[in-house]
């Protein structure tokens, strides 16, 4: 997750792919409808409708570099 004082953000995202045995989740933006692999040990990923709706929590300047803000 993000370092200690650093800028957060939460985008709505729809998952595409979620294997825990990966290092990276595979997420499309619900805002500017990009995809984007994350790292799991930079986000936190909370689903909020069905299988594939979530939001992802992650450091603003990594969610700006993957264009999903």
């Amino acid at each position: 997750m993000a370092k200690k004082g650093e800028e957060v953000v939460d985008v709505e995202v729809l998952v595409q792919r979620d294997d825990p045995s990966r290092a990276a989740v595979l997420v499309k933006s619900t805002i500017t409808d990009k995809g984007a692999w994350l790292p799991r040990s930079m986000i936190e990923l909370e689903y909020t409708k069905g299988a594939w709706q979530a939001t992802v929590t992650l450091p603003t300047w990594l969610a700006k570099e993957k264009e999903l803000i």
